[in-house]
């Protein structure tokens, strides 16, 4: 990681999400009564859970309209989230006015290329190996881990361990 993006990390306090290829692998699974289901990862989860404890803001943003992201998102109790959406910049600059945060201070995670003019607006955005390549070339990290398989925790721990250094605390042994 270089100093230019060390010092956007330690700067985040809203962490922005994509549901279906950040949180999930991208697949939909569909019971026998027509039900779409999706698999988290509870390592992203506990990574949510850690970055909210450091008074991070977790909001997702998702074009899709699924019952599982719905539930997944109030049991990790994010502070913000909006499905269905047609148009994610009008709900992004919607959240802004209202909740007041600064574009730079913003890291935006997705996969694909509706999320390309919300990209070019963050002040950080990290893809999944599994992104398409169009994102991939445009985002400022890559991960190596795949969407719904600790992407998002990798996320999570990469901007906590530069506010650790930051701040002079120590890493906690128990800290991954």
């Amino acid at each position: 990681m270089t100093k230019r993006k060390n010092k956007i990390l330690k700067n985040i306090e809203v962490l922005l999400l994509d549901v279906d290829g950040v949180l999930t692998d991208g697949s939909v699974y569909v019971d026998r009564f027509g039900n779409e289901l999706l698999r988290f990862s509870r390592i992203d989860g506990k990574g949510l859970e850690l970055i909210k404890e450091a008074n991070i803001k977790v909001a997702i943003l998702s074009s899709e309209n699924c019952l599982a992201a719905k539930r997944r998102a109030e049991k990790l109790k994010v502070d913000l989230a909006a499905f269905g959406v047609k148009d994610k910049l009008e709900t992004y600059y919607s959240w802004k006015r209202k909740f007041k945060f600064d574009d730079s201070k913003v890291l935006f995670c997705c996969d694909d290329i509706q999320d390309l003019e919300l990209m070019n607006i963050v002040g950080f955005s990290a893809v999944p190996s599994n992104a398409v390549d169009e994102v991939k070339e445009k985002a400022d990290y890559v991960s190596k881990k795949k969407g719904g398989e600790g992407f998002v925790r990798e996320i999570c721990d990469m901007i906590l361990n530069v506010k650790r250094r930051k701040s002079g605390e120590k890493r906690d042994k128990n800290w991954k």
